[in-house]
C-alpha cells in the first residue's frame, strides 16, 4: 500500500491482524505472495473492519450474513505464487462455509476494476465510496476513492478456480490449511484474537 499511496501505515493496519487469517507463500525465507482475510461474525466476532472506519460513505456489512470476510492486502513478487495462493484461499473460504465476501478497489485502477467485475463476478455496492483522511496517491493531494464490491462467496471462489484452472504454473497439490474452527480452538483465553498464519 505504501508503495502506491501516502498516508497508510503498518501501525494503523495492525489493529486488524488479531481478527485475520493469513496466507503466505514462502521459498526459504523469501515471501513470494501473501494474503490477509479479515474475519467478522464467525463465533460472534464483532468489530469495525477497515471499510467500516472510512471517513466518507463508510460501509456496514449487512446483518443477515453470519460468517463474513473482508478481503484485501494481497501482495506478491511472483505471479505464479500469487495465483497459487489465491486458489488455496478460495478453497479455504468454500470449505469453511463463509457466506459473504466484501472488498474494494481504487476507482482509478482499471486493471483491478476489470478483474473484480469481469473475472471474479463481484458487483459494486451502490453509493459505497470510501475515503480515508490523509490517504492520497503519491502524484497528487486528492483523497483516494475506493469503490466497495461484494458478492456470493461460492460464485467468487469458483470464478477464481475456473480462471486459474488451466494455468500450468500453478501448484495444485501437497498443501493444507487449518480450518477456521481449528484456528478458533487453538486460541487461548489470553490470546483471544491471535491471527493465524498459514504457509504454503
Amino acid at each position: 500500500m505504501e508503495r502506491s499511496y501516502k498516508g497508510w501505515s503498518d501501525e494503523y493496519d495492525k489493529q486488524w491482524d488479531d481478527h485475520s487469517f493469513h496466507f503466505a507463500y514462502k521459498e526459504g525465507e523469501e515471501y513470494l505472495a501473501t494474503c490477509r482475510l479479515i474475519l467478522k461474525r464467525y463465533n460472534n466476532i464483532e468489530f469495525a473492519t477497515p471499510m467500516e472506519q472510512a471517513d466518507v460513505s463508510n460501509y456496514i456489512i449487512p446483518d443477515y450474513y453470519k460468517n463474513c470476510v473482508e478481503g484485501g492486502m494481497v501482495t506478491f513478487s511472483s505471479i505464479p505464487a500469487m495465483k497459487t495462493l489465491m486458489l488455496y484461499a478460495c478453497d479455504w473460504l468454500i470449505v469453511n462455509k463463509f457466506d459473504y465476501l466484501v472488498t474494494c478497489y481504487d476507482v482509478n485502477n482499471e486493471f483491478i476494476k476489470n478483474l473484480y467485475h469481469h473475472v471474479l463476478g463481484l458487483t459494486d455496492v451502490n453509493q459505497a465510496i470510501l475515503k480515508y483522511s490523509g490517504f492520497t496517491t503519491h502524484n497528487d493531494k486528492n483523497l483516494v476513492a475506493w469503490q466497495v464490491v461484494d458478492g456470493d462467496i461460492n460464485k467468487f471462489a469458483l470464478a477464481i478456480k475456473e480462471a486459474l484452472s488451466k494455468d500450468l504454473n500453478i501448484c495444485t497439490s501437497g498443501f493444507s490449511f487449518p480450518s477456521v474452527q481449528e484456528w478458533m480452538n487453538s486460541k487461548t483465553s489470553n490470546d483471544k484474537g491471535a491471527a493465524h498464519r498459514s504457509y504454503l
